[in-house]
């Protein structure tokens, strides 16, 4: 049975897995505290690799659309726009859904939720070293019908936490970025303080995740100093950090990588393209889609020269996606929510940051997806009680307990 959770229980459990009570369990439930109610997920409990979830064509579409022709820092999070992408298929029908499996890669609604669970199993944990926490919540404007059932399933098999609210309310904003904040560590504060809920949004939904780990062998900081990195137009200064170890590595005509790893398994994987290719160039190369889906790579002795970095970026989906075939969602006219007659996704932005240094790595990301309506609002009723009228109060039994006609209030 639905326990009764308030919305301050909800942002707390958020802070307290990310300072180490990731292994309790929240329960689903519903609040009517202060007009916001919340149907919050059970998070799966008990850590599993991602068996059996091929996403390899889906994070080859989205480096290949989002890093082509980056002359700029770039970083964005492919999991976190897969879980974004998957919360709308349970509300869309027809070409719309269809399109959306499609750019997913699985065939049917069921597969997906496979791949949602396992990928909250293998994502969703904390170590000694390591956290590793994700998100999703839906936000509704106070003006949308949407069936508690509906709310239900979304918390059983997309694990999302559901808010409901004025888009206008300071208040109901302040909870969103509070929300974002809590499940990423405050991270992106200085770009969650930017975003909001839109004004017209008839649903607005957030997906986070939040990763910090300690490299298996940290760098020594003593060992750090300034060096000179080549950009593409100009030399710039940056400190550098230097390790020398056996690590994973790998080299073909194209490029070479080593992997750094983290605690936990984790690895971060670092790759240099050969000579007279860009980075960008080589995010599309199949040479290494290929291999970034099936990594491999033999231990060698490496002196390992790396930068420190604190790289952010704002990524905005819209056309994009609609360049990689998901072009009903974003259009008015074709977009097809079965429940929602008119309504469309006017946009999806990823906040995205990645920062390391010495002792390891941090990272997090949100993806916003905002939908809104080009239906005409109906006209609210008038029911003006300015003449005589009746009255009856039933009782939850049906019981007629009081019944009447107002003719004249004032006497």
């Amino acid at each position: 049975m639905r326990k009764i959770l308030i919305c301050l229980l909800v942002l707390s459990l958020c802070l307290s897995l990310l300072t180490g009570c990731g292994s309790k369990e929240a329960s689903s439930g519903k609040n009517d505290s202060q007009n916001h109610p919340v149907y919050v997920s059970e998070f799966p409990i008990g850590r599993s690799v991602s068996d059996g979830f091929d996403h390899a064509s889906f994070d080859a579409a989205v480096l290949g659309i989002s890093l082509n022709y980056i002359t700029e820092n770039q970083v964005i999070s492919p999991d976190i726009l897969y879980f974004a992408l998957s919360s709308l298929v349970p509300i869309t029908g027809g070409n719309t859904q269809k399109q959306l499996l499609s750019v997913l890669g699985v065939s049917n609604e069921k597969t997906l939720q496979e791949n949602i669970l396992t990928l909250w199993k293998s994502q969703f944990y904390r170590t000694q070293n390591t956290t590793s926490l994700i998100g999703h919540s839906l936000w509704i404007n106070s003006t949308a019908a949407l069936s508690e059932d509906a709310l239900a399933a979304l918390a059983d098999n997309y694990y999302t936490s559901s808010y409901v609210g004025k888009p206008t309310s300071d208040a109901f904003n302040q909870t969103y970025r509070d929300w974002i904040n809590g499940m990423t560590n405050d991270l992106l504060a200085d770009q969650v303080v930017h975003t909001g809920l839109d004004s017209e949004m008839i649903m607005q939904s957030a997906s986070t995740i939040y990763f910090r780990s300690a490299w298996k062998e940290p760098f020594i900081e003593e060992a750090t100093h300034k060096e000179t990195f080549h950009t593409s137009s100009k030399d710039v200064s940056v400190q550098m950090m230097h390790q020398t170890s056996t690590y994973p590595y790998h080299k073909t005509d194209k490029f070479e990588t080593v992997g750094l790893p983290l605690c936990d398994g984790a690895v971060l994987w670092l790759v240099l393209p050969a000579g007279g290719l860009t980075p960008d160039e080589l995010a599309v190369s199949t040479n290494f889609t290929e291999w970034l889906n099936e990594a491999t790579s033999s231990q060698k002795d490496i002196q390992i020269s790396l930068p420190k970095f604190d790289i952010g970026s704002t990524v905005k989906w819209k056309d994009l996606l609609s360049s990689a075939g998901l072009k009903d969602l974003f259009d008015p006219d074709t977009a097809e929510f079965p429940d929602f007659p008119g309504l469309y996704v006017s946009r999806i932005d990823q906040m995205v940051r990645l920062k390391i240094d010495e002792a390891g790595l941090q990272g997090a990301s949100a993806a916003e997806v905002v939908m809104t309506s080009s239906a005409e609002p109906e006209s609210p009723i008038q029911f003006r009680l300015n003449r005589p009228f009746l009255f009856a109060l039933r009782d939850s039994d049906g019981t007629l307990l009081f019944a009447g006609i107002v003719n004249d209030p004032t006497k």
